[in-house]
């Protein structure tokens, strides 16, 4: 079977960690963008029938534009892509959001390789995140087990568990 064609699994826990917070973080700078946009192209549409009643579209249309590369390079709803993916496309690409990601990451792997703090870190939040899962699963099955009232779970205390 060709690997090209072949389903990717689903991605491990850091990989998820990882597209949930740069989602977060792209929807964060989109947000301010709007916030900025929305009082500029206003500014802009009087400003354009004030001082170029022949044209008032003219600073308008700009904004518009700028608004329009900005949503590129934001790129929300898309994931980083690879930097020889503008070469194989023949398109010329600005930088974006996608590649400041990829910068931090390469950094913070690096700083990782080294057992840095990032290294102490992720051992800590993967033993935290491990421990939750086991509590929510065990927790999961005793009701699944149990009559199914909400009570069973609501007696038990948090230490009395193995961890």
């Amino acid at each position: 079977m060709n690997e090209q064609n072949a389903e990717p699994g689903p991605p491990s826990r850091w990989a998820f960690i990882r597209d949930v917070a740069v989602f977060q973080g792209k929807l964060v700078i989109d947000g301010l963008r709007d916030l900025v946009l929305v009082p500029l192209s206003l500014a802009a549409a009087v400003l354009g029938m004030l001082a170029e009643p022949k044209d008032p579209g003219k600073k308008f249309y700009r904004v518009v534009a700028l608004g329009r590369r900005s949503e590129r390079w934001i790129n929300l709803f898309g994931a980083a892509r690879p930097s020889h993916e503008e070469e194989i496309r023949g398109e010329e690409i600005e930088q974006g959001v996608d590649d400041l990601i990829a910068l931090l990451e390469q950094r913070i792997v690096a700083q990782h390789d080294r057992g840095g703090i990032t290294a102490q870190a992720r051992r800590a939040v993967d033993g935290a995140l491990d421990r939750l899962t086991d509590t929510i699963g065990k927790s999961r099955a005793r009701s699944s087990s149990g009559s199914g009232v909400a009570s069973d779970d609501q007696d038990s205390s948090p230490g009395s568990g193995a961890a």
